[in-house]
């Protein structure tokens, strides 16, 4: 069934929000395959006429960041997909701009749903570009993106459609972004360019901001970009929670508040041809305020091909599942509850999941279940129905969800100014990289991690291939096998292969090899400076080394 848009009132140069999302809410029910068919153009969407949904994100806002007043968890949600099968959207290339903040779009329990062929961009976004114009050693002047500082009471306030913060809103507390103009790939985290200075005021005529204070030429050097924003993680560019089958292809996202596409409790995700970078790097160079795909307690094969990631504030992917405390045994029952601030209110247990008991410290496996049934007690803590008695001693270890670990292949993707790590993953299922460019990660390009103390993002990693990649300037170790454990008991990751990857060195090691079995290193090429003495670092770990 072909459902043309045009036909619902949704026509280009229009304002679409209320006739979009009532046209996808008649359709939750509906099972037959069907395709709604958008003609090309611009579309705009006001979040005054969107719906409203109250979720719990992971790895966003923690209960405690909300300001007296604000609502928690309430997400204003520009294009909703809601209980929806079997249908095809085709953007046929359009551009959607959405005005005021959001979620661009949400996925809740779908099946079998494709989005294709469209553009989402922000009217005006919450995050502003200052960029250097003067800089003495007590004097720095910056010229201001937009029209939208304003003064109250001798404070400065960006002010826009929903909301009103601070010029130093929470300076004290976070990073932020910047860049180099002589080094377009340079894209790294910085303290806010205006904390602890004083004398601070705004010209609205020039639309300037001059400081006093002390500004090394390093970090404050004429050109310079640096972005300020609410890093709160209230808000995300995708959203995606108990969906099956769900494929976004030919997708462009010029900016999102936090993730920009995040998925739990999914299984089936393909992603291919996703373009998520800024416009114009030289006039508006940032796109992502964190990770570009993060992807958690997912099931089932996951596929990022073909895409184009620029200019985050985080990683470029994050595959992991949760380690949850057990706090309470009780013969087959046991309690268990979320310890990090950012991951909670949701459940990700099914009946006839397997369980994994694991030791915080060796981060290494006791015993294992099968989940009955689940049941969330209250927004962190989960009571689980086994399938056989637990000892006690299992206490204040912590579980993993065995079967909540996706199988993930990722190629033919480029990403570059990227702040933090390229790739974190954290899954026991089979895992390909190959094929991609990674240029300019601050951090590591790949990172294998696994920790219960910190973020509590599980677990071991069983089967890796790394290949035929191009790493070129990364400002850490290229492949960086690290779980947190406190002590080696027996290697958390095992059977990885690198191999046929180009290495372009720029530190003096190019590996770093933690607790990690039958870790192969097979015809690679490492492009040194002269005079450069390459070294690995290795720690309670198995390495075949042919490539020296």
């Amino acid at each position: 069934m072909i459902i043309e848009a045009k036909d619902y009132g949704i026509l280009p140069g229009k304002e679409i929000g209320k006739a979009l999302n009532d046209l996808l809410a008649s359709l939750s029910g509906n099972d037959e395959d069907k395709e709604i068919v958008l003609e090309k153009g611009d579309y705009y969407i006001d979040t005054e006429n969107c719906p409203v949904r109250y979720l719990h994100v992971t790895n966003t806002m923690g209960e405690k960041e909300y300001d007296p007043g604000e609502e928690k968890w309430r997400h204003t949600i520009g294009i909703l997909f809601e209980r929806i099968k079997n249908l095809t959207f085709s953007g046929g290339g359009s551009t959607v701009f959405i005005d005021g903040i959001a979620d661009n779009v949400v996925f809740d329990s779908c099946e079998n749903v494709r989005l294709r062929d469209l553009e989402i961009r922000v009217i005006r976004p919450n995050a502003h570009r200052l960029v250097t114009r003067f800089r003495s050693l007590t004097k720095l002047v910056l010229d201001v993106d937009s029209d939208q500082l304003t003064e109250e009471e001798g404070e400065l306030y960006f002010v826009g459609k929903g909301y009103k913060h601070p010029l130093k809103f929470r300076a004290e507390q976070s990073y932020f972004n910047s860049s180099l103009p002589e080094h377009p790939s340079y894209f790294t985290r910085i303290r806010h360019p205006l904390f602890m200075k004083k004398g601070i005021r705004y010209d609205r005529e020039t639309n300037t901001i001059t400081a006093r204070g002390f500004f090394p030429k390093r970090f404050y050097s004429k050109g310079r970009d640096y972005y300020i924003y609410d890093n709160r993680r209230r808000n995300v560019g995708v959203f995606a929670q108990k969906c099956k089958n769900l494929c976004i292809e030919n997708y462009v996202q010029r900016f999102s508040y936090s993730l920009a596409l995040v998925c739990q409790d999914c299984e089936g995700l393909t992603f291919d041809r996703l373009n998520m970078s800024p416009v114009d790097i030289g006039t508006y160079g940032f796109a992502s305020i964190a990770d570009f795909l993060h992807l958690c307690c997912c099931r089932g094969q996951i596929t990022v091909r073909n895409s184009y990631f620029s200019s985050s504030g985080d990683d470029v992917l994050n595959v992991h599942g949760i380690h949850f405390m057990v706090t309470g045994v009780s013969g087959n029952e046991i309690t268990v509850k979320f310890c990090h601030p950012e991951a909670y209110g949701f459940n990700i247990f099914h009946a006839g999941d397997k369980i994994a008991f694991v030791d915080r410290n060796s981060l290494l496996e006791q015993t294992s279940a099968s989940v009955v049934s689940s049941e969330m007690l209250d927004l962190y803590t989960i009571r689980l129905t086994l399938d056989t008695n637990i000892s006690l001693s299992m206490i204040d270890k912590v579980i993993e969800n065995v079967s909540a670990c996706p199988d993930v292949l990722f190629e033919k993707n480029r990403f570059e100014r990227i702040s933090t790590r390229g790739l974190l993953l954290t899954t026991r299922g089979k895992v390909v990289i190959r094929d991609n460019d990674f240029i300019f990660t601050k951090m590591w390009a790949i990172e294998i991690a696994d920790d219960a103390r910190d973020w509590y993002e599980s677990g071991p990693l069983t089967d890796l291939t790394i290949e035929n990649n191009r790493f070129i300037e990364c400002g850490q170790e290229f492949v960086h096998i690290f779980p947190h454990n406190l002590i080696h008991k027996g290697y958390v990751h095992n059977n990885i292969l690198i191999r046929n990857n180009e290495f372009h060195l720029k530190r003096l090691s190019c590996y770093i090899v933690r607790s990690a079995g039958n870790v192969r290193m097979i015809g690679n090429t490492y492009i040194k400076p002269k005079l450069y003495c390459f070294m690995m670092v290795k720690l309670n770990s198995d390495v075949r080394e042919k490539d020296f």
